[in-house]
């Protein structure tokens, strides 16, 4: 084994195939022989031998679970992957739309109360919570008074609480059940949060702005949690579109940037009332989108589309029991018809992973990385006690704290 270990978190491992000998062999080709296709081609196990496996270690993909609460009883998705719709047989147009529309919906909804700071100036000439400031603080007619101020910043630390401790939540719908539940649930959430922020402008002694904006956080985590599988839409170019959906998030704070500027623009006729309500067309067009564009299990990952290759690279495959009852002649044409039937799948499944060159190279390209990086595999496989305790926990949890308290004072 090498020094980059086998985790539930996406990485790479390699360990020796259990094969023969001879399969290793320098000097045996891969090639079926002369006798390919007939009935003595293939008489006994022993011949098997004359097949070569490729390379001479085997790639052991894994891809990140996000089940905080897996089953015991269940093997775990990330050493057993399952469902989801093999890439190439959806066109890439229409993956292309699926990506386009993944990084917008990101854009839009993902990261929205984390843009509080643009939107806070909007609540205070709104008179939000005006009504806590003294009769002295009035008088004086200060901009923002100390009550004020505290019950405007508790909203945007429950929202930015709840965006982050959801996750665990998200995390176990989304591995147990599918992006597509994780969209519907994240469009409704993030329609109540906006009905609620609208309902709270328009009616004056309703209060709203608290639960609203833990909606929006929900709805924000269940878009942008699932996200991050439709890398697998694209395997070749999966940390392009990883980074882009990642950016898409930022950038989702300036939402609320961009309406403060249309409602100074407007000298204040641009409510947030209008906008909140107007913002309804958001989680609309995301709910009607996972009907009729989204596929509802997601893509194969690469653990799984590589495991598809692996067997179908097996030559073996194209000798069936049934051959025994079958003339020389036919058997022949049964087997030419399952090899080309097996290479046409081969070729369009490298055509969207990568050939065995590319796939060799990125494997080591990672592991390189990994190793060099110094501190993959620090945690794996310690109890999530112990992960708590250590120094990197404390450092993560820090740097959060640190980045959550910038988006305050911004």
């Amino acid at each position: 084994m090498s020094l980059v270990r086998i985790t539930t978190i996406e990485g790479t491992d390699r360990e020796p195939p259990r094969l023969p000998e001879e399969w290793r062999s320098p000097g045996l080709s891969p090639a079926l022989g002369p006798n390919y296709g007939s009935i003595n081609g293939f008489p006994s196990a022993q011949r098997y031998t004359q097949l070569r496996g490729k390379g001479s270690l085997r790639s052991l993909r894994h891809v990140i679970s996000y089940d905080a609460l897996p089953h015991s009883q269940q093997p775990s998705h990330a050493t057993h992957p399952s469902g989801g719709v093999t890439p190439y047989k959806v066109p890439n147009r229409k993956r292309f739309a699926q990506v386009c529309v993944t990084v917008l919906a990101c854009w839009l909804a993902s990261g929205l109360v984390f843009g509080y700071a643009a939107l806070k100036p909007v609540l205070i000439s709104e008179g939000v919570y005006r009504e806590l400031c003294t009769p002295e603080e009035i008088r004086e007619n200060v901009e923002v008074c100390y009550e004020q101020d505290l019950r405007l910043n508790f909203f945007f630390a429950i929202a930015s609480t709840t965006c982050n401790v959801s996750a665990l939540p998200v995390g176990t719908i989304l591995d147990r059940y599918g992006p597509r539940v994780c969209a519907v649930i994240g469009s409704i959430a993030l329609a109540i949060g906006s009905l609620l922020m609208g309902y709270a402008f328009a009616i004056p002694h309703f209060d709203g702005y608290v639960l609203a904006n833990v909606f929006l956080a929900l709805g924000g985590t269940f878009l942008f949690v699932p996200s991050f599988s439709i890398a697998n839409a694209f395997p070749k170019y999966a940390g392009t579109i990883v980074a882009t959906v990642t950016g898409a998030f930022d950038a989702s704070a300036a939402v609320f940037l961009f309406y403060r500027l249309a409602y100074e623009s407007s000298g204040g006729s641009f409510t947030p009332q209008k906008f909140f309500f107007g913002y309804l067309v958001v989680p609309a067009a995301i709910f009607i989108a996972q009907f009729t564009l989204m596929t509802p299990d997601g893509y194969k990952t690469i653990p799984q589309l590589e495991a598809k290759i692996e067997k179908i690279e097996d030559a073996t495959n194209d000798v069936h029991d049934s051959d025994d009852e079958l003339s020389d002649r036919e058997v022949r044409r049964q087997r030419a018809r399952r090899r080309e039937h097996r290479e046409s799948k081969l070729a369009e499944l490298e055509n969207v992973v990568g050939d065995a060159e590319f796939r060799e190279a990125r494997e080591h390209k990672e592991e390189e990385r990994l190793v060099t990086s110094g501190v993959w595999g620090a945690l794996h496989g310690r109890p999530a006690h112990i992960q708590m305790l250590s120094p990197w926990f404390i450092l993560i949890t820090l740097i959060t704290v640190l980045q959550m308290l910038r988006m305050g004072k911004l």
